[in-house]
C-alpha cells in the first residue's frame, strides 16, 4: 500500500499556490501543518490559530505588507527562525 501523506515539505514553496475555505477564510494549505504550541504559550488549538493567521493574512497582510507572507509561511510551518518569531506570531493572534 502507497503512503499518501503529505508532509510540511511537500507543499513548501507551493504555498501560495492554492486555497482551501474553512468558515469562509481562504486557508494556506501551509497552515494545516503548523504546531502553534511551539510559537505560543497560550492555549489554543491549531485549528483556531490557522483561522486566525488565515484571516489575519487575508484582511490586513494585502493593504500593510509588513512581512513577506510566503516566508512567513515557510519559517511558521518549518519551526525556523529567519521570518518568524513569537513575538509575530503572537502579535497576529491578539
Amino acid at each position: 500500500m502507497l503512503d499518501k501523506s503529505i508532509y510540511p515539505q511537500d507543499v513548501i514553496g507551493s504555498c501560495s499556490a492554492s486555497f482551501a475555505v474553512n468558515n469562509g477564510i481562504p486557508i494556506d494549505p501551509c497552515l494545516h501543518y503548523i504546531d502553534i504550541s511551539h510559537w505560543t504559550t497560550v492555549t489554543i488549538s491549531n485549528q483556531f490559530a490557522t483561522q486566525a493567521i488565515s484571516l489575519y493574512l487575508n484582511m490586513n497582510q494585502p493593504w500593510w505588507a509588513f512581512f513577506d507572507t510566503d516566508l512567513f509561511l515557510d519559517d511558521l510551518v518549518n519551526v525556523e527562525n529567519n521570518f518568524c518569531s513569537r513575538m509575530l506570531v503572537n502579535a497576529l493572534l491578539a
